[in-house]
C-alpha cells in the first residue's frame, strides 16, 4: 500500500513537473463523470438495490502528436459506485490509455480506451474491506467549446477478493473533460513582440530564391543559418527566404506547395501533414495574427471537408481556434492558399 501511494504521489506531481523539465509536450485535463452501475454476479442478489450510481473525477496526462491523430495518456482517477441499502465501492488508481483523434461531420472526436490497476475500498459481511483489481474504460468524446469536451463512457471493474467471489462491476454515462494546461516544447523566444518580428508584407512572392544550406549542422537542423536555440520554425523547408527568427515573412496568399490532397480525397500526405506544422510554427512566432485558409475546389462539399480538416489538425498542433476561419470556394481549379490577419 505504502508502494502504491509513492507512485500515485509521483504522477500526481513530480511526473509532469518532469515532463515540463525536459521541454516534453504534453496536456493536463480535470476529468469528471457521472452515470449507472450495475453488478456482474449475484453476490449483491441478497440487497436491496442491484442498480447503483457510479461518479468520478481524476487528472489526466496526455501526450499529443505522437504518430499523426494518435495519442497516448494516463490518468490518475478516484472512482466510486453506490448500490443504496446494499454496497458501496470506491477505487482509487491509474489508467493507461490509447486515444485517437478525428473529424466526423465538421466536429472534433477524441476516443480512446485505457486500463489500468486500482485499489478499492469495499467492506464485506464475510471478508475484509480492501482490495485490488483493475479496470477498464471506453469513452468518445466531441468538443463542446473552447477546452471543454463532453461525452459518453462504458466501464467495467474487477476486485480481487480472498475467501469469497470475485465481484465484477459495468459502469455506463457522461464524461466531461476540461484542459487546464498545455505545455509545448519550443526554444527560447526573443523578447520582441511578434508582430515586430514578422510584419506582413502585401502581393510579397513565396518563393523567393535564397542560397540552400546543404551542410546542415546539429545547432542548425533545418539549413536556414538561423541557430536552433533562436530558430522559431525549426521546419522551414530548404531553400526558402527567413528572417533573423527562422521564420518565412508572411504574406497574403501564401501557398505551401507540398500541402496536398490527393485526387478526389480529403485525406492529406505525408508531405502535407509536415507543411502543415510548418505553418503551424509561423502562426505561433507571429502570435498577433489570424488565419484565413481559402480552399478552392470544384466540389463545395470536398473543399469543406478540406478546410475542416487543416482547421483540426492546426488546432492539434496548439493553434488557439478563435485565430482560424475556412472560406471555401467551388471553382473549376483546386487550391488551397492562405491570407493574414492582424487579430484586431
Amino acid at each position: 500500500m505504502k508502494r502504491l501511494n509513492l507512485v500515485l504521489l509521483f504522477l500526481i506531481f513530480l511526473f509532469p513537473a518532469s515532463l515540463q523539465a525536459r521541454k516534453i509536450e504534453f496536456n493536463l485535463d480535470f476529468t469528471g463523470k457521472a452515470g449507472m452501475g450495475y453488478p456482474l454476479i449475484d453476490r449483491l442478489d441478497n440487497g436491496i438495490n442491484k442498480t447503483g450510481l457510479n461518479l468520478g473525477t481524476g487528472i489526466k496526462f496526455t501526450f499529443p502528436r505522437l504518430i499523426n491523430n494518435h495519442t497516448l495518456a494516463t490518468s490518475t482517477e478516484i472512482d466510486e459506485s453506490i448500490y443504496f441499502g446494499t454496497a458501496q465501492v470506491l477505487g482509487l488508481g491509474q489508467y493507461f490509455h490509447y486515444r485517437f483523434l478525428s473529424n466526423i461531420a465538421g466536429r472534433s472526436i477524441d476516443a480512446g480506451i485505457g486500463a489500468g490497476p486500482f485499489v478499492f475500498f469495499a467492506p464485506t459481511r464475510d471478508s475484509d474491506s480492501i482490495w485490488y483489481g483493475y479496470s477498464l474504460k471506453i469513452d468518445i468524446l466531441t468538443k463542446i467549446k473552447d477546452e471543454l469536451w463532453g461525452g459518453l463512457y462504458i466501464g467495467f471493474q474487477q476486485l480481487v477478493m480472498s475467501k469469497v467471489k470475485d465481484p465484477a462491476f459495468f459502469t455506463v454515462g457522461i464524461t466531461l473533460s476540461w484542459r487546464l494546461w498545455s505545455s509545448s516544447p519550443a526554444p527560447t523566444r526573443n523578447s520582441e513582440p511578434a508582430a515586430k518580428q514578422s510584419p506582413i508584407k502585401q502581393n510579397e512572392s513565396v518563393k523567393t530564391k535564397s542560397t540552400e544550406n546543404k551542410s546542415i549542422s546539429p545547432e542548425d537542423k533545418d539549413g536556414d543559418k538561423v541557430p536552433n536555440d533562436r530558430d522559431l520554425c525549426p521546419s522551414t523547408k530548404g531553400g526558402r527566404q527567413v528572417n533573423e527568427n527562422g521564420c518565412r515573412s508572411i504574406a497574403d496568399g501564401m501557398i505551401f506547395s507540398d500541402l496536398k490532397f490527393g485526387k478526389n480525397s480529403t485525406r492529406l500526405n505525408p508531405a502535407g501533414e509536415t507543411e502543415l506544422t510548418r505553418l503551424a510554427e509561423i502562426l505561433k512566432a507571429n502570435k498577433t495574427i489570424h488565419l484565413i485558409i481559402v480552399i478552392h475546389s470544384t466540389n463545395s462539399l470536398q473543399a469543406k471537408k478540406r478546410g475542416d480538416l487543416i482547421e483540426f489538425k492546426l488546432k492539434q498542433l496548439q493553434i488557439d481556434p478563435k485565430r482560424l476561419r475556412v472560406k471555401v470556394n467551388e471553382t473549376d481549379e483546386e487550391k488551397i492558399f492562405f491570407n493574414f490577419r492582424l487579430g484586431l
